[in-house]
C-alpha cells in the first residue's frame, strides 16, 4: 500500500508571499494538520517564511516540544513573532539563508 505524501508549496511574491505563508501556517496549526504534509517548497517570498521556520527548528533542536505548528499558542505566538520582525527588519532574511 502506497502511503499518501501531500506536498506544501509556498509561491513567491515578495512581502506578501511570506505574510501569506504566515497565515497558511497559522490555518494549518489552528486546524492540526501539521501532520498530513511530508514535504514542503517555497520560492522567493514564500520561501522566507520557510527559512525562518527551518532556523526555528535549528535554534530549538535539543527541546522534542518546539514545533510551532504543533506547540502551545505561546511557542507559536513566539516564532510568529520572530518572522514578523524579520519581515520589517531589512537585511535580516540573509542571515536566515546564511547561517
Amino acid at each position: 500500500m502506497q502511503e499518501d505524501k501531500n506536498l506544501l508549496v509556498f509561491s513567491g511574491g515578495g512581502i506578501r508571499a511570506a505574510t501569506f505563508a504566515l497565515g497558511a501556517l497559522e490555518g494549518i496549526r489552528t486546524e492540526k494538520a501539521a501532520d498530513v504534509f511530508r514535504h514542503v517548497s517555497a520560492i522567493s517570498g514564500g520561501g522566507l517564511t520557510l527559512a525562518a521556520l527551518i532556523c526555528w527548528f535549528r535554534s530549538k533542536k535539543d527541546d522534542i516540544n518546539a514545533n510551532p505548528l504543533t506547540a502551545d499558542d505561546e511557542t507559536f505566538d513566539a516564532f510568529k513573532e520572530s518572522v514578523i520582525k524579520r519581515m520589517l527588519k531589512k537585511g535580516l532574511w540573509q542571515d536566515i539563508i546564511w547561517h
